[in-house]
């Protein structure tokens, strides 16, 4: 009985933690990339949508095992982008939000450029999730 209650406590824990670490952004999974976790990092409004410009890069931190990054082609800039980090499916869930709460501060300028974009065009977004689906936006004024 203490053990299986022990045991859902660190079940609990770790719900916790990933919540934590992601807010309100879930991992998701793409049918094209069935052995990856995707962790959307940059809107897919910011880029041209060019498929011939899109690209998977090893994440080149020595803790980033696992870890991959989907970059394209910036719309505005024209330069190379981090869209998304893709996670193997042997991470766990657990494994991929303490890398992300650990490495979050490297695409931070990304979703920040990105919420000002969207704020500047009197859209509401919300700073845990700087990129929900388009259709969830909505108009500041509609508060």
């Amino acid at each position: 009985m203490l053990e299986e209650k022990t045991r859902l406590a660190q079940l609990h824990s770790e719900e916790l933690e990933i919540r934590d670490a992601f807010g309100d952004q879930k991992l998701e999974k793409w049918p094209m990339m069935p052995t990856k976790k995707v962790l959307r990092v940059t809107a897919s409004e910011v880029f041209d949508g060019r498929v011939s410009q899109e690209f998977r890069v090893k994440d080149t931190d020595e803790s980033s095992k696992g870890v991959s990054l989907l970059m394209g082609r910036s719309a505005t800039t024209q330069t190379s982008e981090v869209q998304c980090i893709l996670f193997d499916h042997n991470l766990s869930d657990l494994e991929a939000a303490r890398w992300w709460d650990a490495n979050r501060h490297r695409f931070e300028k990304a979703q920040r450029a990105f919420v000002r974009s969207q704020t500047s065009q009197g859209l509401q977004v919300s700073p845990r999730n700087p990129f929900p689906a388009a259709a969830n936006r909505q108009p500041l004024a509609a508060k």
